[in-house]
């Protein structure tokens, strides 16, 4: 029995395989879920040991860095601020908050109305 020549002679660098097909199909998932999972888990420091194409630090810088901007420049004080955080975040009340007659303050139609 004769193997055929294509099995015994593979002409595609491996890496490159493995980056544009393995990577995408199996690995890029698998990193994103693992960073989200480790952000979910609000570490303090993260030591980061994969080996290889570099596709799960990259996931993971993604989502932690993203995690610590915010942190960093709308919770954490600076003491060059007042510790005050630099763009504390802004929350838009309720409507019904805002309907609220203590909140409205006099009505402008009721200040002459007497005359």
């Amino acid at each position: 029995m004769t193997k055929p020549k294509t099995d015994t002679s593979f002409t595609t660098d491996v890496a490159e395989l493995y980056e544009s097909t393995l990577v995408p199909l199996i690995f890029r998932p698998y990193a994103r879920d693992l960073a989200e999972r480790a952000r979910d888990l609000a570490p303090s420091s993260v030591l980061e040991i994969a080996c290889g194409t570099g596709v799960a630090t990259l996931a993971e810088a993604k989502v932690l860095i993203e995690q610590w901007r915010r942190e960093y420049n709308t919770i954490r004080p600076h003491s060059s601020l007042g510790y005050r955080p630099p763009a504390p975040e802004a929350v838009r009340p309720d409507q019904a908050f805002l309907n609220l007659p203590a909140l409205r303050g006099p009505h402008p139609q009721s200040q002459g109305a007497l005359n």
